[in-house]
């Protein structure tokens, strides 16, 4: 199935990255770290933040195996870094 089948599960996939992407920024800054790992090392026994720790790495992992599926998914290659959807062009990369 190819997004000129079936748009609405492309764009709800898109969606999705922007969500995971936007988790993934909200721990940066809630935490103020860059990964889970960093976040592993600054936390002190007991802190609630550890129950954060699992659902970052688990984000992180989701969203990079729902973007390489896009980027797989939006050239006729298979081979494509970016997404595009109306026009727009759409940032798949974890960064």
């Amino acid at each position: 199935m190819d997004k000129s089948t079936n748009p609405n599960l492309f764009d709800h996939q898109i969606n999705m990255v922007f969500k995971m992407k936007e988790s993934i920024a909200d721990f940066r800054e809630t935490y103020d770290v860059e990964s889970p790992g960093d976040l592993v090392i600054e936390l002190e026994p007991g802190n609630e933040g550890w129950s954060h720790v699992g659902q970052w790495q688990s984000t992180r992992r989701y969203c990079a195996i729902v973007s390489c599926y896009l980027r797989r998914r939006s050239t006729p290659t298979g081979r494509g870094r970016r997404v595009t959807n109306a026009g727009n062009r759409v940032d798949t990369s974890l960064s």
